[in-house]
């Protein structure tokens, strides 16, 4: 049994659509008998309403960069926390160095902080108050996103200098991801992969972006061909898309 996980935006989903073509590889993948999951930034209502939109069939999920997991087949149902008195503080830094948004995640929910920017509010997420974050005992992420790469990554650097003990910041792109300490999409699928009793040269990983790197890394995955060019040298081979892989691993099995 082999365990293809994808990184969602940009990888699994390129464009506005899951297209036909990686769906029937995913539903073949998983009818051979292997495991298929997205391991995402995202939280866990967010791709929950993503794969119910698009309609794709997952094994597991593993969310907010590695410290969110979940299992279809079992009762594996796992959250890893930060202390919650860095909150404050790291959302003032938000607002300070100009992020669009704050959102917290915390026990399958997606709290958006009101920082003063303009929001467009989602049926799974909930608003609250600036001074409400000093209530909050734990959190898994919390993220936001700026106007520029070159804003996120600098900013993704001084959190990881300032706060390094108590979080670990992810960039993606424009957005940045900060989760606890020493997590990532790496660390969550290896501990999924241990929880499952599956061997580590069992598992498959694909992405496109700079967050993807790690897990890329880690296990010698790939990248597809749209990725961000700084990722492509990190892949052990570069893919049109999902179902390119599946058949390139459908045939070796």
């Amino acid at each position: 049994m082999k365990v293809l996980a994808t990184d969602y935006d940009g990888t699994l989903r390129r464009g506005e659509f899951i297209t036909i073509e990686d769906k029937a590889a995913i539903n073949k993948w998983r009818l051979a008998g292997n495991l298929f999951g997205i391991i995402t930034g995202r939280g866990y209502p967010s791709i929950m309403e993503e794969i119910s939109t698009q309609k794709v069939e997952c094994d597991f999920l593993i969310c907010n960069n590695g410290c969110v997991i979940k299992d279809k087949s079992s009762d594996i149902n796992e959250q890893f926390t930060a202390d919650g008195a860095v909150l404050t503080d790291l959302v003032n830094l938000i607002i300070e160095h100009g992020g669009r948004h704050a959102a917290i995640s915390k026990d399958d929910q997606r709290i958006l902080v009101d920082i003063g920017m303009p929001s467009h509010i989602k049926p799974y997420e909930i608003w609250i108050n600036l001074n409400e974050v000093k209530d909050f005992d734990y959190f898994s992420q919390l993220d936001t996103v700026f106007g520029k790469e070159d804003l996120a990554k600098k900013f993704a650097d001084m959190i990881n200098s300032q706060f390094g003990e108590y979080v670990t910041a992810h960039q993606n792109g424009i957005c940045v991801d900060m989760v606890p300490a020493g997590w990532s999409k790496p660390a969550g699928l290896l501990h999924y992969l241990k929880l499952k009793n599956i061997s580590k040269s069992n598992a498959i990983t694909v992405g496109d972006n700079l967050n993807d790197i790690g897990m890329i890394v880690e296990f010698g995955g790939y990248a597809v061909a749209n990725a961000n060019p700084a990722v492509l040298p990190f892949a052990q081979r570069i893919f049109a898309n999902i179902a390119e892989i599946v058949e390139y691993h459908l045939k070796g099995l």
